[in-house]
């Protein structure tokens, strides 16, 4: 299993994404998130990120 991955390919994004995707869908990449909240807390999210408190980075923003 894929734990760290740079994927670039100088083709458009949309080619990348769904390489990605058909990699997360084959169980070949792992994608840790260390945070999930909704948009209206981007600025806690933020602060979280710049104060490294989010493991990785990895924070995912809700939309809608």
């Amino acid at each position: 299993m894929l734990r760290h991955f740079v994927f670039v390919t100088g083709e458009p994004a949309g080619a990348d994404l769904a390489a990605l995707a058909q990699l997360v869908a084959d169980g070949r990449l792992s994608v840790e998130i260390s945070q999930q909240r909704e948009w209206e807390q981007v600025n806690e999210v933020l602060t979280a990120v710049r104060d490294r408190q989010v493991q990785a980075g990895k924070a995912v923003l809700i939309v809608g």
